[in-house]
């Protein structure tokens, strides 16, 4: 008979499953959202897809009756929290974005081509700066990386874990080469979130968010 603790571990696990194949499904009305003609539809639709992908978040957290807010959120040191993401944001962006361009690469292999017209630029930086960052870090560096450290009892497991998840889910929309870029880039937020003093929740859904937007700026500026 199966004792308690393994009952609460398995139910994690099934939950975590449950989320990920829920995520996954939600994630190829991307593909389909973007053959609409009409752009303010196209944009209403892509939103609402990243609504309903923080909504699957609250939903199953409200399944284990826990607040979203215990996925990693602070209200101590608000301010510092901020900056934390802002300078990891920073950094991150240098180091993969602008200085392979500056000593000599191309630049484009892995961050994109060149950025062209100014509505797209604008909806490119908003997008990245308001939902993708809240949504993926809030599923991978939020409830996955939390859930998996509370079952395996090491902050690292969860880290890896999550970043090698994160990094295949992009198998959906990219290729090979971007699921491990992508897994790396989450490992970098995963291990900034577990072991970085100020780095909440809110620092690395800042963190990337600036980091995905600062990328289009360099990009546009470099290239």
């Amino acid at each position: 008979m199966q004792s308690e603790g393994g009952q609460s571990k398995t139910k994690t696990l099934a939950y975590i499953a449950a989320l990920l194949a829920a995520v996954t499904a939600v994630t190829f009305l991307f593909k389909a959202a973007d053959k609409i003609a009409s752009i303010p539809l196209k944009i209403a639709a892509l939103y609402g897809i990243y609504l309903l992908l923080i909504a699957l978040v609250v939903l199953v957290c409200r399944l284990e009756k826990r607040s979203v807010f215990d996925l990693g959120f602070s209200r101590v040191n608000l301010s510092a929290q901020i900056l934390t993401g802002a300078a990891i944001a920073l950094a991150l962006s240098f180091l993969i974005g602008a200085l392979p361009i500056l000593i000599g690469g191309s630049g484009a292999s892995l961050i994109g081509g060149k950025p062209s017209g100014t509505f797209s630029i604008i909806y490119s930086i908003v997008t990245n700066l308001l939902f993708i960052g809240t949504c993926e870090e809030l599923i991978f560096r939020g409830y996955v990386q939390t859930r998996l450290g509370e079952l395996t009892g090491h902050k690292y497991a969860g880290v890896i874990v999550a970043a090698a998840l994160f990094g295949l889910w992009h198998i959906i929309t990219g290729f090979w080469m971007q699921v491990i870029f992508t897994a790396f880039i989450g490992a970098a937020f995963g291990f900034c979130r577990a072991y970085l003093k100020n780095c909440s929740l809110l620092s690395v859904i800042i963190a990337h968010g600036l980091y995905n937007a600062l990328l289009v700026v360099i990009r546009l500026i470099l290239l």
